[in-house]
């Protein structure tokens, strides 16, 4: 039996909202930026050096950071704004991927 609360629910009512929309399209369009820019610097690793030692060791370079940011993230974030800590991030993230080019 289908009440009406269950009948009216819109799976897709979040996409409605114009800022959400934007939101998405941003996160996916960052995500794929990321995944792309990894296979890429793998690629170059190893097509340069033909070591897979060399890719474990980038593996590695971008573990580490994450690690090590993980166990004061949550204080920082608790005291700065949310919004300004991503901001940040994302330039960060950009000028990273600048220094690639």
């Amino acid at each position: 039996m289908v009440t009406s609360a269950a009948a009216a629910h819109d799976p897709y009512g979040a996409l409605r909202v114009r800022a959400f929309r934007w939101f998405t399209v941003g996160l996916l369009t960052m995500n794929l930026a990321t995944q792309l820019q990894g296979v890429v610097v793998a690629w170059q690793v190893y097509a340069l050096t033909r070591d897979p030692l060399s890719l474990g060791l980038i593996g590695l370079a971008e573990a580490v950071p994450f690690i090590g940011v993980a166990l004061i993230a949550g204080h920082v974030a608790d005291r700065i704004n949310r919004l300004r800590i991503s901001l940040s991030a994302l330039v960060v993230l950009l000028g990273c991927s600048g220094a690639l080019l």
